[in-house]
C-alpha cells in the first residue's frame, strides 16, 4: 500500500467535496435571483466550471484511492 499516495487521494477527496459544496450553494443562489445572474454572467459560468472540475477531482481521487490500496499501484 503506498501511504503517501493515498493521503494525497483522501485530501483531493475531502477538497472536492468541499468544492462542490461551495460551487453548489453558490449556483443555487445565483438561479434563485435572475436579474443578479443575467448582471454576473461570468460568476456564474466561473461556478458552473468549478463545479464540473470538483467532480472530476472526486473521481480522480477515488480513483487514486483504488490504485493505493490495490496491488496495482505496486
Amino acid at each position: 500500500m503506498d501511504v503517501q499516495l493515498l493521503l494525497v487521494a483522501c485530501s483531493m477527496f475531502v477538497a472536492g467535496i468541499l468544492f462542490v459544496a461551495t460551487s453548489a450553494i453558490g449556483l443555487e443562489c445565483y438561479d434563485k435571483n435572475q436579474d443578479f445572474k443575467n448582471q454576473k454572467q461570468s460568476n456564474w459560468y466561473f461556478l458552473l466550471a468549478n463545479i464540473i472540475s470538483a467532480i472530476l477531482t472526486i473521481l480522480i481521487a477515488s480513483m487514486s484511492m483504488y490504485l493505493a490500496g490495490s496491488k496495482v499501484a505496486y
